[in-house]
């Protein structure tokens, strides 16, 4: 047998072949994670999921486990976060924030139990009870009694395995929002991975269409308010400049009807694109428009203001205050026919994640302590911009209870 043996030479390139080979892969896990990064501070978690999974499977840190599951979470994939968030409780030194956000995770997939043992876990770490924490027992341990005398929901014929949120009565039909596929091109979120958001109708006969005069299939539009002539909607739409975090961010925009076609006004002039402005809520006499907005001065997170019709047109934004705005997130206001002001809230106690809420009105600027609206109507999902018909006898909310995603359910009032 011939005995081959490895010249100096060809030792050196068998050497710089693998050197060259370790560096590369180094190179593409640092430039995985990196994108990864990029794509989770842009908030376009459907992208970096699969990144940030892909970089687990090679190279296992906490500091990765953690935003794939805060990413998960973010796009209401409770049952997928809860797996990384058990991970993340593996490691040695667990910040303490962690145990809150998965017993929030572990609520909205309608797990209280196990919810209240990671909370007990949190309460071990010594760190002082928050407002937030605190809510978490409750939801895990409250009953929170029904406001509206409810006997069933029933899940309506709009719904699929997209995002169907933002439901109100519109003349003969239901106005509501969703990310399903539209369009030629088919576009898709970087944040969630589904379709862009766009405004649709359904009429009593079950055909679905699309509000094409309001809707571009290149950008986000949702959360359609009618006033209560019918002739005046205000809607969200994308930005289509970004603002110096190259984010376009979502801005107010109105239309009326001229003629049986709807017009479009524009923007609203109050909006900036450094911050979002979204889910309007006009009153029943066009004069006080609300809405949700993340911009600087408020009480954290998203909060609800209001401005007034003048004379020379819409006044200065008036965050609504503490009573309503917690340093959560609160969003989707409604008024109904007496004023009354509906809204979600993570930050009010309830059952975990978004809760819908009563506040009633005082003198239009000025509401009562909100009241939970309670089972069947809040569950352990996230319950968000619910709506009433002009009669008060029906409504109309949107739900992740049974999926993760946003379905539209109705309720008859009693």
């Amino acid at each position: 047998m011939r005995n081959h043996k490895t010249t100096p030479s060809k030792r050196w390139m068998i050497l710089l072949f693998f050197s060259i080979v370790c560096i590369s892969n180094i190179d593409a896990q640092i430039s995985r994670l990196k994108r990864a990064n990029k794509y989770y501070s842009q908030h376009k978690y459907a992208k970096a999921i699969p990144l940030y999974k892909r970089e687990i499977a090679k190279n296992n840190t906490n500091s990765t486990i953690i935003k794939l599951a805060y990413s998960y979470s973010y796009i209401n994939q409770h049952i997928e976060a809860n797996k990384y968030y058990e991970m993340a409780l593996t490691s040695k030194n667990v910040n303490p924030k962690i145990y809150l956000n998965y017993a929030n995770s572990l609520i909205a997939s309608g797990n209280p139990t196990k919810a209240n043992e990671i909370l007990e876990l949190f309460s071990d770490t010594n760190v002082e009870e928050t407002t937030e924490s605190l809510a978490l027992v409750l939801a895990c341990t409250t009953r929170i009694p029904a406001y509206f005398h409810v006997d069933s929901v029933f899940n309506i014929n709009i719904n699929t395995k997209y995002n169907e949120n933002s439901p109100v009565f519109h003349n003969d039909r239901i106005v509501f929002s969703s990310d399903r596929p539209s369009g030629i091109l088919k576009l898709k979120s970087r944040t969630s991975g589904h379709g862009l958001e766009q405004i649709y109708s359904i009429d009593e006969k079950g055909k679905i269409k699309r509000f094409s005069a309001l809707n571009k299939g290149y950008l986000n539009t949702a959360n359609a308010s009618f006033d209560s002539t019918g002739t005046k909607v205000f809607y969200t739409q994308n930005n289509t400049e970004s603002n110096k975090s190259n984010i376009y961010s979502m801005q107010l925009f109105s239309a009326h009807l001229e003629d049986g076609h709807w017009i479009k006004d524009g923007i609203l002039p109050f909006c900036r694109k450094g911050h979002n402005y979204m889910h309007p809520a006009i009153s029943p006499d066009g004069k006080h428009l609300y809405f949700v907005s993340d911009k600087l001065g408020g009480e954290g997170g998203t909060d609800i203001y209001v401005v007034h019709q003048t004379k020379k047109g819409w006044s200065k934004p008036e965050n609504l205050g503490s009573k309503i705005n917690t340093s959560s997130n609160e969003g989707f206001p409604f008024i109904d026919t007496d004023y009354n002001l509906y809204f979600c809230s993570k930050g009010h106690a309830g059952y975990g994640g978004y809760d819908i809420f009563i506040s009633k009105t005082l003198d239009l600027k000025e509401f009562s302590t909100p009241t939970n609206l309670g089972a069947p109507i809040n569950s352990y999902g996230d319950d968000i911009s619910f709506s009433l018909s002009k009669d008060k006898k029906k409504g109309l909310f949107s739900s992740s209870r049974n999926n993760g995603d946003d379905d539209v359910f109705l309720v008859e009032i009693k």
